[in-house]
């Protein structure tokens, strides 16, 4: 399923979502989980700009990443020892020029 996913986001720049349910099966068998939904604060983005310097678009990512944190760190004893053990892991990656 990996590899998949890899295939198709290298062909059309999008992560491919393939669900999982029970046993590693597609979709149709779902796995019983807890699911827990938190809102963090309203990031502030500054005024609408057709064209951002990268500059502003860096301020406004680190604002979103610490909030992230955040409310990662807030609430990470709702979530499985291993993966709050591991922390969060945030990734920016960045667009050839050209692609959209």
């Amino acid at each position: 399923m990996q590899r998949l996913a890899r295939a198709v986001h290298a062909r059309f720049g999008l992560p491919a979502i393939i669900p999982l349910g029970r046993w590693g099966l597609p979709w149709p068998v779902p796995r019983r989980a807890r699911v827990h939904i938190r809102f963090g604060r309203p990031v502030p983005v500054g005024p609408a700009c057709a064209r951002p310097s990268e500059e502003v678009v860096n301020e406004v990512f680190a604002r979103y990443t610490a909030e992230l944190r955040r409310l990662f760190d807030e609430h990470k004893a709702l979530l499985p020892a291993g993966v709050a053990a591991r922390g969060l892991t945030i990734v920016r990656r960045v667009r050839p020029a050209g692609r959209l």
